[in-house]
């Protein structure tokens, strides 16, 4: 039987790794990709399910995200709403 969890051998980062990309190198990419050119081309991508999440990503960034709304209401079990509530507080049994 395997053991579980613990120290692995050869786990984790090497001694001595350093990043690999660099938030200056990232800059440096997304500058000479072009960030129109590939949303223009995302956006008239022949998969709706593309074109969908782009322009939902854009809206977001644009308009900020919609609120969601939260039901609040109580009911009783039989789905029908609570008209009244009487909350009795009673006294521990002390001795």
């Amino acid at each position: 039987m395997a053991e579980r969890g613990g120290k692995r051998v050869g786990a984790g980062r090497k001694p001595g790794a350093k990043t690999v990309l660099t938030k200056d190198i990232s800059a440096e990419i997304l500058a000479s990709a072009g960030p129109t050119a590939i949303w223009n081309r995302l956006l008239n991508s022949g998969d709706e399910k593309i074109v969908l999440e782009c322009m939902k990503y854009l809206t977001d960034r644009v308009w900020g995200k919609a609120k969601q709304s939260v039901d609040s209401t109580i009911s009783n079990p039989d789905g029908s709403k609570i008209t009244s509530m009487v909350v009795q507080f009673i006294a521990p049994n002390v001795q």
